[in-house]
């Protein structure tokens, strides 16, 4: 079956993804599902009321994919693919760059902007392991980081830029660290299966999942000089990137629900509250978001998994 399908990829000269494929009896017909998964961008208000479907916009972006999103000063960044490996793209006026393509190595994770937005952190997979990478935000520039690490996860800045929080692989262990922009060596903050880490707007913590046996992983935090910072006893899943902090820091915008039934909540951190914000459609997958600037909205990403059935007719031999 496997050469089958090589044949057909050879054949059409595509980048499709194959599903399954049956052979007729004389063997001279195929019958195969072509994976054929939608991505893309949407955006929903942060009210004071549960928002619903009908009031969610689709973003429309010059590429047919679209994943990942993180809200810059006056751009958006993304990831994207056109059938092979992910590249990172800006979109700003209306209009679509390529900031690294996923034939030079695919981006695994959404990415990071500094708070001035000048530059970006993204990690890219290359000969088996996840590189950290800055790049400036015109394009320029891209250069590796603590090239030692193995980064398995989104990474984020420190409000001031001199640190990169990232979780790195060390066989069975995803220990969370923090980088130093300026150069030198990696400061280890926490041990464990960690992953998605995010640093506090104003600097006092980083916020990361603590992975432990199931699908849901407890929120916990640590302050940069490794020491525990306390938080209400919130659990999410281990998929995707589910939390972001709103601006203010006294909140987190908080993914909730099962795989394909999935809404936002807010999470005031004092009081350890809950209050849904959404109640959306069932049927997507959502893996990560960000929330504006101006807290009035969020950006997210929906999956949805599609094939296409198609009948080929093989050539006389």
């Amino acid at each position: 079956l496997d050469d089958v399908v090589a044949e057909l990829k050879r054949k059409n000269g595509s980048l499709e993804e194959y599903a399954s494929v049956a052979v007729s009896g004389d063997g001279r017909h195929l019958v195969a599902t072509v994976a054929n998964p939608t991505r893309s961008l949407w955006t929903a208000p942060i009210a004071d009321r549960i928002v619903k479907e009908a009031q969610v916009g689709h973003v429309a972006l010059p590429t047919t994919r679209a994943a990942s999103p993180r809200f810059g000063p006056d751009y958006l960044l993304y990831l994207s693919s056109k059938g092979g490996a992910a590249g990172l793209w800006k979109f700003k006026e209306g209009s679509g760059t390529e900031l690294w393509k996923g034939s030079d190595g695919a981006v695994s994770a959404a990415p990071a902007i500094s708070a001035d937005g000048n530059q970006i952190a993204f990690v890219v997979r290359i000969e088996g392991r996840g590189q950290l990478f800055l790049i400036a935000s015109d394009g320029t520039n891209a250069h590796r980081m603590a090239e030692s690490l193995d980064v398995s996860d989104s990474p984020s800045w420190s409000p001031d830029g001199k640190w990169i929080a990232v979780v790195a692989s060390e066989g069975r262990a995803q220990p969370l660290l923090k980088v130093p922009v300026g150069g030198g060596a990696p400061v280890r903050l926490v041990d464990g299966v960690l992953s998605d880490p995010v640093w506090s707007p104003d600097g006092r913590f980083v916020l990361y999942s603590d992975n432990q046996a199931g699908p849901r992983a407890r929120l916990r935090g640590v302050t940069p000089d490794q020491h525990p910072f306390p938080l209400p006893e919130v659990s999410v899943w281990t998929r995707g990137n589910r939390y972001r902090f709103l601006p203010d820091g006294k909140s987190l915008a908080v993914m909730q629900g099962t795989q394909q039934r999935q809404d936002f909540w807010l999470l005031d951190l004092a009081t350890g509250r809950l209050r849904q914000l959404t109640d959306l459609s069932p049927g997507f997958e959502m893996k990560s978001f960000d929330v504006s600037a101006d807290s009035k909205q969020i950006l997210f990403d929906r999956y949805r998994e599609n094939s296409d059935i198609v009948l080929i007719d093989l050539p006389p031999r």
